[in-house]
């Protein structure tokens, strides 16, 4: 026995000092990631351009990923009739080899239509005709969801969304030759009559400066002035609104001034015809351009940047501590330029150098500087739908390092988001940061993210931070948010200095909470209440009165703090440097509006090293320069690059948010001209906006919410059944309740008392889509009548009524304790509702 252990024991030994040895003299290995330098590769997607008879609109860019939402409502085409669909394939290069198609009803979502359908054979120029006949017809005047997905012939997939509607006898292609010819016409000065007549210059436009045009501008200006550009090529055309008369057209195309050094310009118009008979009225016409940056242009003599013609007059630039490098975004391209050796690069751009390629400049990204070293090196955002490159087709958020040494950009990280841009990419735009510890801040789906692009960690800073409840602060690499999204319950503001990770915490006094109001030159602005005050109304409408109003520096230190004896602060407007403060004052328990307030805030700017200067001539009009820093001439033209080399890295870079990469539904966009310019999660400060300027406003799910257009003289909302009217019922319960028999509902009592707010029983049915519309304008509500819906308002603070519809001079308002109708003037109700607070609550189907 004792034989075998000693043998055992000097086996081990062997095998321990065999093991030490080898391990010894085995030469350490280390894995690298498989690093090559290459140019962006060329876009290879095809795209879809959709017919309405001959005419070609609405050019489809492809995804090449499903997206959680396509209801979003971008353009609609037109159809000819209520079963035919028909577009073109722009093959690109691709082989087509089957064409799938989904219809969906947009009311509940359901498909009405799907199917498998062959295309014609393909013509010289790669183009492919497609016609798909439905087996059920388009219900009249209805949106409905295309949804297109072509397979080439290696299996790949590309996904094209569209919204179609059919409206019978509408007068789209009458709207649509009016506004051709305007276009044309606008080349043309010999064509007067169709411009002149339906401009309507009333001097509110100086007339100094192509970048913005409208109807109310000169037909001088209007028809290019002096400038006498030339397309490049047709200009792409998207409907983005049409009923039986009203029709809105967007234009897109390329300019160039005419000579041997010509000037580039992006221009987006936008046309709104009415037709009635054989008359157009143009209700609205916009004009916008962007001068495409030339470096060639730059001014010598006085040392600075040309931007040229733009209205994009603040777009952000980057200068690093040292003043050798400028970093700026001009029209979606990346420029750096190196002052010391008088050298200019372009460090990123979709576009093609010919402008000849329609997918390369389609506009629906951004770029953003986020950070810039004192070497040069700097890291910088493309977010959105990506034109070509290794991220083609997808829609999401890719974190660039340009390392200007080494003169390549490397990626550092990409976020995939399954959504259409425009639902995104404010969020981004107002907060995204990267520390000097390598920390990746950003804002998505209501959340304050941070990555560490060292660890490859991600973490959630903050949650729930919907509806202003964060601020950046990027002149100062600070954040602030509120621990809680019940503005009801806040009782602490967090600051965070984003390169030490510092924060900082404002916490309220006892029976006091706290809230973020605004922002103002680097700083913030929030109001403290106390609770005993906070109004909680049955409409689910919250009345909070600020006693006192705070400006705060990023420390947490009071600047300056507004405080009266019985007046509180129920809103503010922060316009430049003043603060405007939406008062009431405590009368008997009450609070009663009074007059605004203003605060002028002292705190100065410091003078930024460079800045943009414009200069005025005969023919360009207005034009931007940036100037050099300080005491840097040029004495010649900077040298160019218009190449830089992109590093492909083998390794995983994707951020992947997973179960938290979802987004608020209740959340808002104006669309504007076709361009979704705005979202908020107030509906309506959208809709005031879409009145404002002849838009239209969608929520997250792609439902239309609210349009400018015209609306019957008279309406009448559905029918509520005033037989299921309860005693026992107060007005807002029974306005409830009726409300809801309207639309087909009949709720049991149980279910009525259940929810706290009116939104909160409405909510609760799963058949319509309930919208609180407090404080919108009185006038607007009349869409929703004229839809069948009607609408619960608030006579005071206590009485509920139901607004059942409207004829020119009147509204019909009905007693839901009565199931009674009666009439009112207009201008009466209009100032019984702004007395009561304008609480308007409604459904959008």
């Amino acid at each position: 026995m004792q034989k075998i252990i000693y043998k055992l024991i000097i086996i081990t030994l062997i095998f321990i000092l065999s093991a030490g040895y080898f391990i010894s003299n085995i030469k350490e290995t280390t894995y690298t990631d498989k690093i090559e330098k290459t140019e962006m590769s060329e876009a290879s997607f095809p795209t879809v351009s959709m017919l309405r008879g001959n005419k070609e609109i609405n050019l489809l860019h492809g995804y090449g990923q499903e997206l959680d939402n396509f209801g979003i409502r971008q353009e609609i085409t037109p159809l000819e009739n209520n079963k035919t669909i028909n577009f073109i394939i722009n093959t690109y290069g691709n082989k087509i080899i089957r064409v799938e198609y989904e219809v969906k009803d947009k009311t509940d979502n359901i498909a009405i239509s799907s199917g498998e359908v062959q295309g014609e054979e393909q013509d010289d120029t790669g183009r492919q005709k497609v016609s798909i006949k439905l087996d059920t017809e388009i219900s009249q005047g209805m949106d409905f969801l295309l949804k297109l997905r072509l397979v080439n012939e290696d299996g790949k997939k590309f996904v094209f969304f569209t919204t179609i509607k059919f409206t019978r006898g509408d007068k789209f292609v009458e709207n649509y030759s009016f506004a051709e010819r305007f276009f044309k016409a606008t080349f043309n000065k010999s064509d007067e009559k169709a411009i002149k007549p339906y401009l309507e210059p009333d001097g509110s436009m100086d007339n100094m400066n192509f970048a913005y045009v409208n109807i109310h501008s000169s037909y001088d200006i209007v028809t290019w002035g002096k400038l006498s550009p030339e397309c490049l090529a047709k200009p792409l055309i998207n409907v983005v609104e049409n009923s039986e008369n009203i029709s809105g057209i967007a234009y897109r195309y390329i300019v160039r001034t005419k000579g041997d050094s010509p000037n580039y310009y992006s221009v987006k118009e936008y046309y709104r015809i009415n037709r009635i008979e054989n008359t157009a009225y143009l209700l609205a016409f916009e004009r916008r351009v962007e001068e495409i940056y030339n470096p060639e242009k730059t001014s010598v003599s006085k040392s600075q940047l040309k931007f040229g013609i733009t209205d994009n007059v603040s777009s952000g630039y980057s200068l690093n501590k040292a003043h050798k490098f400028i970093a700026f975004v001009r029209e979606r391209a990346l420029w750096c330029y190196d002052t010391e050796n008088n050298k200019i690069k372009r460090i990123f751009s979709f576009i093609s150098e010919d402008f000849s390629d329609e997918r390369t400049y389609y506009d629906h990204h951004n770029i953003k500087v986020l950070r810039m070293e004192d070497n040069g090196d700097f890291y910088f955002v493309v977010y959105g739908y990506m034109n070509r490159g290794v991220y083609e087709g997808k829609t999401g958020i890719v974190l660039y390092k340009y390392l200007a040494n080494e003169d390549r950009i490397e990626e550092q990280s990409y976020i995939p988001v399954n959504l259409p841009a425009q639902f995104f990419e404010g969020g981004l735009s107002d907060f995204s940061f990267v520390s000097s510890e390598q920390f990746f801040y950003f804002s998505l789906h209501d959340k304050i993210y941070s990555y560490s692009l060292v660890k490859r960690k991600l973490s959630v800073l903050a949650e729930n931070i919907s509806g202003g409840s964060y601020l950046a602060l990027s002149e100062n690499n600070h954040v602030v948010w509120q621990e809680s999204p019940d503005i009801t319950k806040t009782k602490k503001l967090i600051i965070m200095d984003l390169e030490t990770r510092k924060r900082t915490e404002i916490d309220a006094q006892k029976d006091s909470v706290l809230r973020l109001l605004g922002k103002i030159s680097g700083n913030f602005v929030y109001g403290i209440a106390y609770e005993k005050d906070i109004v909680n109304k049955k409409n689910g409408s919250i009345l909070i009165p600020y006693k006192k109003l705070v400006i705060s520096d990023i420390n947490g230190g009071s600047l300056k703090i507004y405080d009266r004896k019985n007046i509180y602060i129920t809103g503010i407007n922060i316009v430049n440097d003043t603060i405007e403060l939406e008062r009431v004052e405590k009368k008997g328990g009450k609070f009663v509006r009074i007059r605004i307030d203003h605060i002028l805030n002292n705190v100065v700017n410091g003078n930024s090293e460079v800045k943009v200067v414009d200069r005025r001539t005969d023919k360009y009009l207005t034009e931007y320069y940036l100037t050099l820093p300080y005491g840097l001439k040029l004495e010649k033209n900077p040298e160019i690059s218009l190449l830089t080399l992109n590093t492909v890295i083998t390794r995983d870079l994707t951020i992947r948010l997973g179960e938290d990469g979802k987004e608020n539904k209740d959340k808002y966009f104006a669309n504007i001209s076709g361009e979704f310019v705005a979202s908020s999660y107030k509906v309506a400060d959208m809709i005031k906006l879409a009145d404002d300027k002849m838009g239209y406003v969608l929520d997250m799910e792609g439902n239309l919410v609210w349009e400018r257009i015209r609306l019957d003289s008279s309406a009448k909302a559905d029918e509520a059944d005033v037989d299921y009217i309860y005693e026992e019922d107060d007005s807002i319960h029974s306005a409830i309740r009726l409300f809801l028999t309207a639309k087909g509902i009949y709720i049991s009592s149980e279910d009525l008392n259940k929810g706290n707010s009116v939104l909160d029983v409405l909510k609760s049915q799963s058949e319509i889509t309930a919208i609180n519309l407090s404080g919108i304008e009185f006038n607007n509500i009349f869409y929703y009548i004229n839809k069948g819906n009607p609408i619960i308002a608030m006579k005071d603070n206590k009485t509920a009524v139901l607004i059942t519809g409207y004829t020119p001079q009147n509204i019909e308002i009905m007693n839901v304790k009565t199931g009674k109708t009666s009439l009112m003037d207009k201008k009466e109700a209009e100032k019984m509702f702004k007395t009561a607070g304008n609480i308007f609550i409604s459904a959008l189907n």
